[in-house]
């Protein structure tokens, strides 16, 4: 029988996206941000730095005050000011040092709503050491009572930080299509309709929050298609279109599908600092296999060298990424790492699935009959040596193995004519070592002790 297909974990987090803003009245322009541990708030690093080291929770005054004069203003004593010949404003600069891992008021989102969901998968553990859920928070950058997207003449604003978080490098009046756009998402009643105050609803009549999307700059911010989003200090919970919760069970599972899409740490860290990070010492080492072939490949070679962790590990990630018949041999060689093993536990399980999924495959009911043979379960082996030699009846080797399990269960009847019948195969096909094998059992028909009864080959 054939399996229903197991359903894409990612198609089912983006099918929480839809449900997400399925109510929101304004045109969407998403942002995301993922983040492992679903616990943590959408905080800036300077926000999280201020507050850990003044044991207060900071506001403007404090966080323009940190970014001048802790960051800033040494930065370009350094001379890190400079980039290509050319001044960086404050903004461009504190981008350039966050890069670089510096906690300042800006905070990651991406456009890209796989991107975020592979971060909020990455693993991370709690104070406990466990592991934790994780989670992707969703803005709709294209609100205007929130958001204001950053110009050039805003980065160039002689005001600097400060002017950029007081929302002082533009007037009021420069932002066209704000009003229509409130009315359309329905937070403003029409004027022939406001005859009174309290027919209207407030709204802010500054942004709380800049966005901006410096291209430009990096090849990590193009992989990622990233935005910063910065301005008011944690208040940006009060304003997300939604969250999505991702299990920390899944984390592992999605991980591997955003693999088959190409979205995987090296693609999205692609530059020099990046490649350090994914190479440091707490990231663990491994080829960057993307498909089942290239696992069900590696566990081959892996088996060829008697590492048989590492074959089982790669065969079973295989068989992960593809469970369907089409990935048969990495079951198959599962099967045989798990029998090197001694482990005959795991090898009939995994036969037993091969046979669930490709019921008429003579291998899954062969690697299962040997299995069963060598637990003892010799009514199973024979079930699957006969549904062997059903399949394949000119073959001497599996009635061979079929007669020896008759031996064992006593059917001493059935047994020579078994053997002789292989016998005549093995001729037929000029099998001399199968013919020799079968001769010698002969022989032994009265002598149950004899160790040819204990063993297949």
């Amino acid at each position: 029988m054939n399996t229903p297909a197991t359903k894409s974990l990612i198609a089912g987090y983006l099918e929480q996206f839809a449900e997400k803003i399925a109510d929101d009245k304004i045109s969407g322009a998403y942002a995301f941000r993922g983040q492992a541990d679903a616990a943590w708030k959408v905080e800036s690093a300077a926000f999280r730095r201020l507050e850990k080291s003044d044991g207060d929770t900071p506001d403007k005054k404090r966080i323009i005050t940190y970014l001048q004069r802790d960051i800033l203003e040494p930065a370009r004593m350094n001379g890190y000011g400079i980039k290509d010949g050319q001044k960086l404003s404050d903004l461009e600069l504190l981008a350039e040092l966050q890069h670089h891992g510096t906690a300042t008021c800006l905070i990651d989102f991406t456009r890209e709503f796989l991107v975020a969901l592979w971060f909020a998968c990455q693993i991370n553990k709690d104070e406990n050491e466990k592991e934790t859920d994780g989670r992707v928070f969703i803005v709709n950058i294209n609100d205007p009572s929130i958001f204001l997207s950053l110009e050039r003449k805003d980065l160039e604003h002689e005001g600097g930080i400060q002017a950029a978080l007081n929302f002082g490098t533009r007037e009021r009046e420069s932002m066209p299509g704000i009003e229509p756009t409130i009315r359309r998402a329905g937070l403003l009643t029409p004027p022939e309709q406001a005859s009174t105050p309290q027919n209207t609803t407030p709204i802010q009549q500054t942004p709380s929050h800049w966005y901006w999307s410096p291209h430009g700059m990096n090849e990590r911010i193009l992989r990622q298609n990233s935005l910063f989003v910065f301005g008011e200090p944690n208040v940006l919970d009060e304003h997300l279109v939604g969250e999505i919760h991702i299990q920390q069970e899944d984390k592992e599972s999605v991980l591997e599908e955003l693999k088959t899409l190409g979205i995987t740490r090296e693609a999205l860290f692609k530059d020099i600092p990046g490649f350090a990070t994914s190479h440091g010492h707490d990231q663990p080492v491994s080829p960057s296999y993307e498909s089942a072939e290239d696992y069900r490949q590696a566990g081959n070679k892996a088996r060829q060298k008697n590492e048989l962790e590492n074959a089982r590990h790669f065969y079973t990630k295989a068989i992960g990424i593809d469970p369907g018949p089409g990935n048969s041999e990495a079951y198959s060689g599962l099967i045989f790492v798990n029998m090197d093993m001694n482990d005959w536990e795991s090898a009939g399980s995994v036969s037993e699935q091969l046979i669930e999924i490709m019921p008429e495959y003579f291998a899954g009911h062969l690697l299962l009959g040997h299995v069963k043979f060598f637990q003892g379960d010799l009514g199973r082996a024979k079930e699957c040596f006969i549904n062997v030699t059903k399949m394949l009846p000119t073959d001497a080797v599996f009635l061979f193995y079929l007669g020896k399990t008759l031996f064992r269960l006593n059917e001493v009847k059935a047994v020579e004519g078994t053997l002789l019948e292989a016998r005549d195969m093995a001729k037929q096909q000029k099998d001399n070592d199968m013919l020799d094998k079968i001769e010698q059992a002969l022989s032994k028909l009265d002598d149950p002790d004899d160790e040819i009864w204990t063993r297949l080959s």
